[in-house]
């Protein structure tokens, strides 16, 4: 079995108006790869990650972010994980949903999370598959907290519980 390529990105409050901060943490392991890219897709992403002064359309950004997950995943199966969407930046947000609905049958993967759920939340408009997780019960919590840390101090545990 090949090895994943698991491309992690986690959204943060403090970088949420920062364009494209987490489609850089997304392909910055992809970042030798820009050379198989067109020279506009090259250029849109040299901007939009910093590398270079300029101007990207988004459009170009999200095909130059398709084509690097794409030609990376013909080398091995790719897993694209993003937690906390609702603090992406909006650009990165739009990016990855766009990557999102044209994986189609690639060796390609993504999974993104989030614990806040808003009519207004633009993932929910993209037409992607959700999946709803209801909050564990006062059992099955506890049971969690013991599996992961069975040596935690008896008020520390109670405290987290509540």
């Amino acid at each position: 079995m090949r090895e994943l390529l698991v491309l992690p990105a986690s959204g943060v409050e403090s970088e949420c108006e920062l364009a494209y901060a987490a489609l850089q943490q997304v392909l910055y392991p992809l970042l030798d790869r820009l050379p198989e890219l067109t020279i506009s897709q090259r250029r849109a992403l040299h901007t939009t990650l910093g590398l270079d002064d300029g101007f990207a359309d988004i459009y170009t950004v999200a095909l130059a972010a398709l084509k690097l997950i794409v030609e990376a995943a013909a080398t091995r199966p790719v897993v694209v994980l993003v937690d906390d969407l609702h603090w992406l930046d909006p650009q990165s947000t739009d990016v990855l949903a766009f990557v999102a609905r044209r994986i189609g049958n690639e060796p390609v993967f993504m999974l993104g999370v989030t614990r806040v759920v808003s009519r207004n939340d633009p993932l929910r408009r993209t037409g992607l598959p959700e999946l709803y997780l209801e909050r564990l019960d006062d059992e099955a919590s506890a049971a969690l907290l013991d599996m992961r840390t069975p040596t935690l101090a008896a008020p520390v545990r109670a405290r987290i519980l509540a």
